[in-house]
């Protein structure tokens, strides 16, 4: 303690600075770890609408669906064999209509009617 007196007896601006410093990185630190937890820590939205971005997977998991279910439909949908597409990558929508040679929207609005249809015989 007699050190940090001596410091900020010789150099009170310095010692200032290094004091605003360090409150400033504790203070950025807590944020981080928090905004770092809040997005680990959240699940992905429930039921999102499909967009063009999303995977089969993303999907899936937004929606709880099985995935061999989720592949299953695709498949009904697009008439293409999901596991084949792509160079073994997750295949966003866009993409996935490229190969089924459909616009990416019918795709989407078929996707989606099928899912509906899927959990509305699951459910009954």
């Amino acid at each position: 303690m007699n050190r940090f007196k001596a410091a900020w007896r010789r150099h009170p601006y310095v010692s200032l600075l290094f004091v605003v410093v360090l409150a400033l990185t504790l203070a950025f630190g807590i944020r981080t770890v928090t905004k770092a937890r809040d997005f680990w820590h959240a699940p992905i939205a429930q039921n999102q609408p499909l967009q063009e971005w999303m995977t089969p997977r993303y999907i899936a998991a937004s929606w709880h669906i099985d995935k061999p279910d989720m592949f299953r439909i695709m498949q009904e949908v697009t008439g293409l064999d999901p596991m084949a597409t792509g160079d073994g990558k997750p295949q966003p929508l866009d993409r996935i209509a490229v190969q089924a040679d459909m616009p990416v929207q019918v795709l989407i609005d078929d996707l989606t009617a099928a899912i509906l249809a899927h959990q509305s015989e699951k459910h009954d």
